[in-house]
């Protein structure tokens, strides 16, 4: 069996990338789309839900905790309760 010419390989290998070239450009688009800020993120709902979405598993970890205990806790992490803001404000001490 004789090897083959390299004209033979050089347009075996352009007809292999002309028929990669679809597959290749639709992967390419797909990548960037998927890329793009505004699939990830889509606005500030898209935000809002990834912040909802932490301050549940944050919760959903602590679940064993009393409620005191489990509401300071997640306070660590920045969770925020309505009744927080109508908690009394310590009195700062007086000045010297």
């Amino acid at each position: 069996m004789a090897l083959p010419s390299a004209d033979e390989v050089r347009l075996a290998a352009y007809d292999l990338l002309t028929a990669l070239n679809p597959q290749t450009n639709a992967k390419d688009a797909l990548i960037n789309a998927q890329q793009a800020p505004d699939n990830l993120l889509p606005g500030p709902t898209g935000i809002e839900k990834l912040i909802l979405d932490l301050y549940n598993d944050v919760e959903n970890y602590y679940r064993d905790y009393p409620p005191g205990a489990r509401r300071d806790l997640c306070r660590a992490w920045g969770l925020i309760y309505d009744e927080d803001a109508h908690e009394p404000i310590p009195p700062t001490p007086p000045t010297p």
